[in-house]
């Protein structure tokens, strides 16, 4: 499929082949970690091509700039990318380079433990020009530093709004870029650790203190409780949408693809965590972080068996 171009969304961050494994507890300095169940097989993850597919399968334009080697696995994630529409121009393909490898542990309870192997993406030294012409909103998520300060810059110089996913990796999100990127920030996305980590950098009691540095929404979620979005009005709290677990891997992804495909509807930023609560549901019911991401049509039909009528913008 060949993606359209301009995409509307041109969203930036690590590719990952994802190795999931269930775990009986977590992960503790001077325990043994015993691993009950994997993955039936790696999958394809990574923020930014995870929130890419998932805009693509609600049915807005997306493109993707990141990093891969040129391995089996790079090769195979492009085309996979491709066939879902995703426009590929800005994937640099690193000759001998090995593709960013994730590795996930899952307790019961509490946050999944992660293990990063960057590969390729952390050779990337380049400069790079982001084609921007025709795009309306730039997605930055966990990636290389320098890799990222370039997109947004390029993002804000060309007077793009930035959704900005903060993540609870210090080598990607040292303080000086969460100050960074926080006032060039229209929507902000993170968990209640990443939330207490960006309050801290920036001294405030409270994470909704950052509303009067840039941002026009926060959006924190908190998994099976659901999440709460931060505007200039208020707080509002979102249900997460009924689903049975099978793997939470993704979830966050699935769930700022699902607010920012409503938001380009003209959702409000309460109605759009809606739609985020129910494309996080379709996900975590199945292994991986792509495999489960909804299209339009059965977002919708859940929508409205949770929350009831779409609102009048669609």
């Amino acid at each position: 499929m060949r993606a359209p171009w301009p995409p509307e969304v041109l969203a930036t961050g690590y590719a990952g082949i994802d190795i999931i494994a269930r775990i009986r507890r977590p992960v503790e300095p001077g325990w043994t970690g015993i691993i009950e169940e994997t993955a039936p097989e790696p999958s394809r993850g990574g923020c930014a091509p995870n929130v890419a597919v998932g805009l693509a399968r609600l049915g807005i334009s997306t493109g993707v700039a990141m990093v891969v080697g040129d391995d089996p696995e790079g090769r195979e994630y492009v085309r996979a990318l491709q066939a879902e529409g995703v426009d590929t121009r800005h994937v640099h393909v690193v000759p001998g380079g090995r593709t960013p490898r994730t590795y996930l542990f899952v307790p019961p309870e509490g946050p999944t433990s992660l293990f990063f192997d960057p590969g390729a993406a952390a050779q990337w030294t380049a400069a790079i020009e982001v084609d921007l012409h025709g795009v309306r909103l730039a997605v930055l998520t966990v990636g290389p530093p320098q890799y990222n300060r370039q997109f947004a810059a390029q993002a804000v110089a060309a007077g793009l709004p930035l959704a900005w996913q903060l993540k609870g990796d210090l080598s990607a999100y040292p303080p000086d870029l969460v100050r960074e990127f926080v006032a060039g920030s229209r929507f902000i996305f993170m968990n209640r650790l990443e939330a207490a980590y960006a309050a801290a950098v920036f001294g405030v009691p409270a994470v909704a203190d950052l509303l009067r540095r840039g941002p026009e929404a926060i959006f924190i979620t908190s998994g099976p409780q659901g999440s709460e979005v931060l505007t200039a009005g208020g707080s509002q709290v979102v249900p997460a949408a009924p689903a049975t677990v099978v793997d939470p891997t993704g979830a966050g992804d699935a769930y700022t693809a699902g607010v920012l495909a409503a938001m380009l509807r003209g959702w409000t930023a309460g109605e759009a965590a809606q739609l985020g609560a129910v494309v996080a549901a379709f996900v975590v019911e199945a292994w991986g972080c792509q495999t489960a991401l909804p299209a339009w049509e059965a977002a919708v039909a859940r929508y409205t068996a949770v929350f009831g009528p779409l609102p009048g913008r669609v």
